[in-house]
């Protein structure tokens, strides 16, 4: 068969799916290439077969794909955010989870672009990139809905403490309504709060 690019537009670490499911085969990490590579950081390769394509910005005819993640230990980025949507599709503490949990199982996978992983407070810049999350995995027990997963959060926290830890939830954040009540306050007013929690030294505590 003749030699035919794909003729994508982007860079080293662009793909045109946008959202896709397909079946993880493998993944391979290696040491990052090319110029501005340094000593250490290293890419993670996912592997993906029989894929579905959701959404993409070309069209994309093949039944394979490789998503290409740069790999980091530091909480902000877009390897961890990789990592977090693992525990909250599969319902699991943050942390828990890993891209091993994942191999030889259906997943789908979403791109968000122009993700803000942080804004210089001195020049108002953002610094921002391109985020991959698990949306989904065929088998898992993510009956969790993003108000259960607040529910359970917000034990032992402050009003405060909670909302810090809520907007960085992956579960949560998907709930852009219960995001917004929490933010204004609202959430915890619900039935479900005072329901379930009572106040103890300003934090709240789930009633016996």
């Amino acid at each position: 068969m003749a030699l035919k690019s794909k003729r994508l537009s982007g860079g080293f670490y662009y793909s045109p799916l946008k959202k896709v499911k397909g079946h993880l085969e493998r993944y391979e990490v290696e040491d990052r290439q090319g110029a501005f590579a340094k000593a250490g950081q290293q890419d993670v390769t996912l592997f993906l077969t029989n894929i579905e394509v959701m959404e993409a910005d070309s069209p994309y005819p093949y039944k394979t794909a490789e998503i290409k993640l740069k790999f980091s230990d530091r909480l902000s980025s877009a390897y961890v955010i990789f990592e977090d949507s693992i525990d909250a599709v599969l319902g699991k503490e943050t942390g828990a989870s890993s891209v091993d949990d994942l191999v030889g199982r259906d997943l789908v996978l979403e791109r968000e672009d122009n993700h803000i992983f942080f804004t210089d407070t001195k020049t108002n810049k953002t610094n921002s990139g391109t985020v991959w999350r698990v949306m989904a995995v065929e088998g898992s027990s993510s009956a969790v809905s993003p108000l259960e997963t607040a529910l359970k959060l917000l034990d032992g926290l402050t009003a405060e403490q909670f909302k810090s830890e809520a907007i960085k939830n992956p579960s949560v954040k998907r709930d852009v309504a219960l995001i917004n009540s929490i933010i204004s306050d609202k959430f915890f007013k619900s039935d479900g709060v005072s329901t379930l929690f009572t106040i103890v030294d300003g934090k709240f505590t789930k009633k016996a």
